[in-house]
Parts: structure tokens; C-alpha cells; sequence
């Protein structure tokens, strides 16, 4: 029983991290085809785009925290500032703050998302 229960989980962690993946990719592409330059300089741009919406930027942070690319690092430092989340106003500190720790300690998993350079 306990094996199932265990076989069960790691089936449901598979499936996780592949909708993640998947996820991560679209959006990436998404950016890339709005904004121009590979998947991860369409998010960066995405990140940085004032007349975007919020939700769709803190997406494009999101994504770029599964992806990994060192690139995105230097836009998600400039916009961490340790306050309080005012997601009507600016970027999520929760999530920027998680995708510049995903990014420093890298995710061997979501690595196949990372552009071919």
C-alpha cells in the first residue's frame, strides 16, 4: 500500500513539473513572438513593459524563475525592493524574490526550457 501511495505521488509530481514546463514554455514563446529576441529576452521585455498589465508581468517573472537563464537576473534584481507585495502597482516581491533564488541555485529540472544559445 505504502508503495502505491509513494508511486502515486511521484506520477502526481511528474505531471506537476510537466505543466510547469509547459506553462513556463508557452508564455515564454508568447513573449518572444510580442516582443521580439529569444524566449527569455521577450519575458525580460514583458517584465519591463509599463503598459502592460501587472498579472502579465508578474507571469513573465514566474516564467523566468522556472526557466533559469542568468540573463534575467540583473531586471528582477532592479525591481526587488524587500517591501510589501502592491500587486496593483508594482511587481510581486514574492515572486521576484523566488525567481532570483530559483535562478542563483539553478533547477536542473526545467533546464530543457532554457533557450539553445
Amino acid at each position: 500500500m505504502a508503495a502505491v501511495a509513494a508511486g502515486c505521488l511521484a506520477l502526481g509530481a511528474v505531471g506537476l513539473e510537466g505543466y510547469i514546463g509547459v506553462t513556463a514554455y508557452r508564455l515564454s514563446q508568447q513573449a518572444s513572438e510580442r516582443f521580439g529576441g529569444d524566449r527569455v529576452e521577450g519575458l525580460i521585455q514583458q517584465v519591463e513593459c509599463t503598459s502592460c498589465a501587472m498579472k502579465e508581468r508578474n507571469l513573465a517573472v514566474w516564467a523566468l524563475g522556472q526557466i533559469g537563464d542568468q540573463r534575467a537576473l540583473p531586471v528582477l534584481r532592479e525591481h526587488e525592493t524587500g517591501k510589501a507585495c502592491n500587486h496593483t502597482k508594482e511587481l510581486c516581491q514574492h515572486e521576484l524574490t523566488k525567481a532570483i533564488r530559483h535562478i542563483e541555485r539553478g533547477i536542473p529540472l526545467h533546464s530543457v526550457l532554457k533557450p539553445k544559445s
